[in-house]
């Protein structure tokens, strides 16, 4: 017999020995029927090792939930752990980082040796585990030999897939297990109601607002429990149909309903619908009705839901927005407390300020009068003394237009130039910050967008912070006596900076600084910052604080620029 051909008969042998020995080993597909994936895990592991009688075989199997991986490592090595935790970089390295489909041969240096390996995924892309086999021998891994581990391999992930089968099965069974449990405790506590009384059979009822239902959409017939007929009105051995239902059903809300239905009959979908339902003898229910695909095989082609009776939540709900409302006036009139609070620090200030040019209309009224009661009238003095009367009942008028504005009312949004608000604003409190010896200046940029807000609203957050801003000063702060107030726009916002060089802010002071009733003052209610907050959230706004350089503390706004398009209407 020529060489070549008695090397083929050889391997043909040895081939056909493995497979015998593999054969005897997994007993075929009975050794693997209802074990689980340790037990799998094992086998393929023991098999392995007696078959291809490699250095080392590591098998990994993943858990159909993600939890923790199941392994099994057989070696020839007297120091497995060691050699067990270099396979496993090696076998992480693999997995993570090679574009694989199906078996790959390659090389790896494992504890200072360099060994052959077989890696093989699990499924199509390694969503069971896979199987790395490692061997020192120099023609390792041989078709043969590649063959054993593909052929135990795919056994096993028979094995695993069957498995993780199974436990999808269970966890359904145990679903509907217990959906059979609820159900049957709700018939023992309706049984126990009517053996008591027919009263605390009433608050059974009541109390029980949540009813269930199978739907085949199929045969479009209707399984319904006790609870779900009482919900509608039918009698608890009616046979209910889907007209049944629709009959009962707001006519407003049958078209969804129906629609549902017709996408249900396509494909498989979750069902989540609210509805009303008008039960005779009974007002309007509103019902909140969930339904899935059932996945139990007596289940295919069904849907199993509840309906649930929400009609006090939905009136709660609108009770509690009717809250929101009314919570909200109570803040607006907060708010315009806060305003007036705030003027009245400045009345002293704002009664100097309109006093001044009241002093200089009066004396400018008697100059006027001297002037033409004289024996030879001075028209041209008379004159000039009038138009100072004129300029300074203007300065009088425009700071009460200032005291007015910001004292009124919330009013609708409308565009406003953020400029002139700082302006107003400096304006109004400028006496007060110069009897505090403070200086207050402006660093505003030129053609700001303007915004669309309640002037009223931005004008009272503008003025708390520069306001706070003058309170930081106290009568013995020896540093500068500073307060800046600087108008920016940038990524679409407009917004001002208000920087003072006082003391600053606190780290301890910054998480809670604009929440309620949270003040570092005496006398402060706390209300200031969390007004101004609201107030910006209010306008799709933002606010925020920081330290200023090298002492003190800036607080800064922000508002989005207006549409152009909302701000022509």
């Amino acid at each position: 017999m020529p060489e070549a051909a008695r090397s083929l008969t050889e391997e043909c042998d040895y081939l056909r020995g493995c497979v015998n020995d593999l054969v005897s080993i997994l007993g075929l597909r009975p050794m693997w029927a209802g074990a689980d994936q340790s037990r799998i895990a094992d086998i393929l592991a023991d098999a392995l090792a007696q078959t291809v009688r490699p250095q080392f075989v590591l098998v990994r199997l993943f858990d159909a939930y993600d939890g923790p991986d199941i392994e099994a490592f057989r070696a020839t090595a007297s120091d497995i752990s060691t050699l067990r935790d270099s396979v496993a970089s090696s076998a992480n390295s693999w997995f993570k980082h090679e574009v694989r489909l199906g078996s790959h041969a390659l090389t790896s240096v494992i504890d200072g040796n360099e060994l052959s390996i077989v890696a093989l995924d699990l499924g199509i892309r390694g969503e069971f585990g896979f199987v790395f086999v490692g061997s020192d021998h120099p023609e390792f891994p041989s078709s043969a030999e590649r063959l054993l581990v593909n052929v135990a391999a795919s056994q096993a992930l028979i094995a695993v897939q069957q498995h993780w089968l199974l436990q999808e099965q269970k966890d359904v069974a145990v679903r509907l297990d217990a959906l059979v449990a609820m159900r049957s405790q709700e018939l023992e506590d309706a049984t126990e109601a009517l053996r008591r009384s027919e009263a605390l059979m009433a608050l059974a009822e009541k109390a029980n607002l949540t009813g269930s239902f199978r739907w085949h959409p199929a045969s479009d017939t209707l399984e319904w429990s006790a609870q779900s007929r009482r919900l509608f009105g039918f009698e608890l051995d009616r046979q209910v149909t889907s007209e049944d239902f629709f009959s009962r059903v707001d006519p407003a809300d049958r078209d969804q309903l129906r629609s549902a239905g017709d996408r249900a009959l396509l494909e498989p979908i979750d069902l989540d619908l609210t509805f009303t339902a008008m039960p005779p003898g009974h007002g309007p229910r509103v019902l909140h009705l969930v339904a899935f695909p059932g996945t139990h095989v007596t289940e295919r082609g069904a849907y199993i839901g509840t309906m649930q009776d929400i009609t006090e939540r939905v009136r709660a709900e609108a009770a509690n927005r009717q809250a929101e409302i009314r919570m909200r006036e109570l803040r607006d009139e907060l708010s315009h407390a806060n305003r007036l609070a705030t003027l009245g620090q400045f009345s002293a200030s704002i009664s100097h300020d309109v006093s001044q040019p009241l002093s200089s209309v009066s004396a400018n009224a008697m100059a006027g009068l001297n002037w033409l009661n004289a024996p030879t009238p001075n028209l041209d003095s008379a004159r000039r003394a009038m138009e100072r009367i004129v300029g300074g009942v203007k300065r009088a008028a425009d700071i009460l237009d200032r005291v007015k504005s910001f004292s009124r009312r919330n009013a609708p949004c409308v565009l406003v130039d953020l400029n002139d608000l700082v302006r107003d604003t400096v304006a109004l409190v400028d006496a007060d910050a110069r009897r505090r010896r403070v200086v207050v200046s402006m660093a505003s940029i030129d053609e700001l967008p303007p915004i669309e807000a309640d002037r009223v609203q931005i004008q009272q957050v503008l003025m708390n912070l520069i306001v706070n801003a003058l309170d930081a000063f106290d009568e013995g702060w020896l540093g500068p006596r500073t307060v800046t107030v600087s108008s920016w726009c940038r990524d679409g916002e407009v917004g001002v900076d208000v920087l003072d060089t006082g003391p600053g802010l606190s780290e301890a002071a910054l998480p809670r600084l604009f929440e309620a009733f949270n003040t570092t003052k005496p006398s402060g209610l706390g209300m200031g910052l969390s007004i101004c907050r609201d107030i910006l959230a209010d306008h799709q706004g933002r606010i925020w604080a920081g330290a200023n350089q090298p002492n003190g503390a800036i607080f800064s706004f922000g508002v989005p620029v207006a549409n152009p398009v909302a701000g022509s209407n």
